[in-house]
């Protein structure tokens, strides 16, 4: 008997500590009445000779003290036939009582609870061990069904073996709490309440949405869309067009399908006419050319030589011209061939309209007025036919390289004015005749050149086009007093630090727009409009180590573990004490107040207390359990009259000598395990996979 006693209590054991948590029934009572059927012969054969299987029923009245431990009275008879010998058999009721304690199951996905239970039952007086197994069917928050098989062991080889079936009404308890679709968030504050599962929610229970766009992030195959965008049921920025460059940055959101597209959505236009590619039948045009729709240059005058090409563009039509686009002048005596009547007059020779000559010097004047009649051929004469000498400098005109010459001014065989320091300026308008011989470009008042008028001439100016009124050094560059690389008069940060990465403003590079320059900032990808310390990095007021702006629990108090979230993981605090003391000493109650706490910042956090002992030579087991329950127990009454904590969120529990977090072969290490412990053991909020 005590063999198969402790087969029993091994299994109910195992299954305890194995087990799911149990569906929330506490405090309810249940009554049920129930049908069921005696095996009095299938275990034993000697019960087979005594009583007859027959049917029997009973009520039971059952009491849940938590969610998942219960205990059951009930009372049974049955009507059956006992052998009073020589095979007489008698119909008898047997009544059948039985008292019983269940540990029960229960899945969150599912309405079914199994339970086991142990117990003691009594036939007929006489008493023996009872192990029951069952299931049961919730049907709403009054009504279940369960069935169930139950084995009264006597001793001496009897036994009753019966399956039942039984009606349960519910009454009391608390009320359920529901979360339809898992999602951490109840119903009641649920506004997406068929969240499909292990999406993850806000604290309203509806899907994210980082980026704002309504596509849940667990759909959204472009997450980061920017605010505002238009997207589509994929969450990805509307594409008009079909180019692959959404319609907020499109600045051509009609192109045509397959055409090749820049930057801005635009149809290429490879040589900048204004004509695209894709409409582009001259796609070579030089730049600047006017074209007509199909990209092609105009040639307005029809002489095959585009306008932008063409020095003549009035042409008449038909008119042979030549590669400027100028009608043909063979003779080059300034008649057009199509109107040169005497095209091959000689190269020089001066000619009438018609292009024929009349002047045998040809020198434009009548040979009959020419007083100089063997000018040279081609010279200017004035209208006695000698040559021109328009500056009356002694030198005549086809001679005289400067026929501008002031008069009186001295000058040369060619007529041009002395230039002492030969910078092409000529001395009687050179304001600096010593101009050095290695300056060769000077202004019309023969000095050096200062094109950008900065004070320092070109040819020592290594910036030659600096704005005007720029104060620069002595080599014509502006200045530049922070060494930068951008100039003072650009520069709206003059003195920024040496060697430091700028923008085309002269001011540090802040690439995260945080307010910290790039060279000083030691989280330079931080988000935009995240706030951040003097370091350049996110906030993180509690120094949980997670940054302000991703923390979902900002205040946890320090020391506690926490997720990704910033959010409390888990919590250990060790109290020590005195050999064979429960006595908590009040230095350890600042520890037990960070305990009280953290509880009452977190209203659904479920733990235990966990008590231990040291173990010595002369310790005995069950002293030290007991010594390690009322450690536990005494650090949970200050939890709770103390400082307010409800008792049904903590567990105390002694754990002995069993689990030593020292060796007990020393005074040091036996005053360690002398301690308590606190662990989380649950969330009231979070529902049980």
């Amino acid at each position: 008997m005590k063999t198969r006693l402790f087969k029993y209590v091994s299994l109910f054991t195992l299954i305890i500590f194995s087990s799911s948590l149990a569906k929330d029934l506490s405090g309810k009572w249940i009554f049920s009445p129930s049908l069921g059927y005696d095996y009095f012969s299938i275990l034993n054969k000697k019960n087979r000779d005594f009583y007859k299987d027959n049917y029997e029923i009973g009520l039971k009245f059952e009491k849940f003290f938590t969610k998942s431990i219960s205990a059951e009275l009930s009372y049974n008879w049955a009507i059956t036939e006992i052998n009073y010998g020589k095979h007489f058999w008698k119909p008898k009721k047997v009544a059948i009582y039985d008292a019983k304690i269940f540990y029960n199951f229960f899945y969150s996905a599912e309405k079914f609870m199994p339970y086991i239970g142990l117990g003691i039952g009594s036939i007929r007086g006489d008493s023996g061990y009872e192990l029951t197994a069952g299931i049961r069917y919730i049907i709403n928050h009054r009504f279940a069904l369960k069935a169930e098989i139950r084995d009264i062991y006597l001793g001496a080889g009897q036994n009753d073996l019966a399956p039942l079936v039984a009606l349960s009404i519910m009454f009391g308890g608390k009320p359920e709490i529901k979360d339809s679709d898992n999602d951490g968030v109840i119903d009641s504050k649920d506004l997406c309440p068929h969240t499909p599962r292990w999406v993850l929610v806000d604290d309203e229970g509806c899907p994210v949405d980082t980026d704002k766009d309504t596509v849940p992030d667990y759909i959204d195959q472009c997450p980061d869309t920017p605010e505002g965008v238009e997207v589509d049921v994929d969450g990805c920025p509307l594409d008009s067009d079909g180019d692959k460059v959404p319609d907020y940055k499109d600045k051509c959101p009609d192109t045509p399908e397959g055409m090749t597209v820049d930057e801005n959505g635009c149809p290429v236009d490879s040589d900048k006419d204004g004509v695209p590619d894709y409409k582009d039948k001259c796609p070579d045009t030089p730049e600047g050319a006017a074209v007509d729709k199909n990209g092609c240059t105009v040639d307005t005058d029809n002489d095959g030589v585009a306008d932008n090409l063409d020095q003549c563009p009035n042409t008449p039509e038909g008119v042979e011209v030549d590669e400027n686009g100028c009608p043909v002048d063979s003779d080059k005596d300034g008649v057009p061939d199509f109107k040169d009547k005497c095209p091959n007059t000689p190269e020089g020779a001066a000619v009438d309209e018609n292009g024929c000559s009349q002047d045998a010097d040809k020198d434009g004047v009548p040979d009959n007025q020419d007083k100089c009649p063997n000018t040279p051929e081609g010279v200017s004469v004035n209208k006695e036919g000698c040559p021109v000498d328009s500056d009356k400098d002694g030198v005549p005109d086809y001679k005289d390289k400067c026929p501008n010459t002031p008069e009186g001014a001295v000058v040369n065989e060619e007529g041009c004015g002395k230039d002492s320091d030969n910078d092409g300026v000529p001395d009687y308008i050179d304001q600096c005749p010593d101009t050095p011989p290695v300056i060769k470009v000077v202004d019309k008042n023969g000095c050096p050149v200062d094109s950008d008028k900065d004070g320092v001439p070109d040819y020592f100016d290594k910036c030659p086009n600096t704005e005007a009124n720029i104060p620069v050094n002595k080599e014509g560059c502006p200045l530049d007093s922070d060494k930068d690389g951008v100039p003072d008069y650009k520069d709206k940060c003059p003195n920024t630090k040496e060697g430091a990465e700028v923008d085309k403003n002269g001011c540090p590079k802040d690439s995260d727009n945080d307010g910290i320059p790039d060279y000083a900032d030691k989280c330079p990808d931080t988000p935009e409009d995240i706030m951040v310390d003097e370091q350049g990095c996110p906030l993180d007021s509690d120094n949980d180590g997670i940054p302000d702006y991703m923390d979902k629990c900002p205040n946890t108090p320090e020391g506690v573990e926490v997720d990704k979230k910033g959010c409390f993981k888990s919590l250990t605090l060790r109290i020590y004490f005195a050999p064979n003391s429960t006595k908590v000493s009040k230095k350890y109650y600042p520890e037990i107040e960070k305990v009280a706490k953290v509880l009452k910042q977190y209203p659904s956090l479920m733990i235990e207390v966990q008590g231990h002992t040291d173990k010595r030579p002369t310790s005995s087991y069950a002293y030290n359990m007991r010594l390690s329950q009322k450690r536990a127990e005494a650090v949970k009454r200050i939890l709770v009259k103390k400082y307010g904590i409800s008792p049904d969120r903590i567990v105390a529990r002694g754990y002995g000598f069993t689990k030593p977090i020292a060796s007990n072969d020393t005074e040091e290490g036996r005053a360690k395990n002398r301690r308590i412990e606190i662990v989380v053991i649950g969330d009231l909020n979070k529902t049980v996979k």
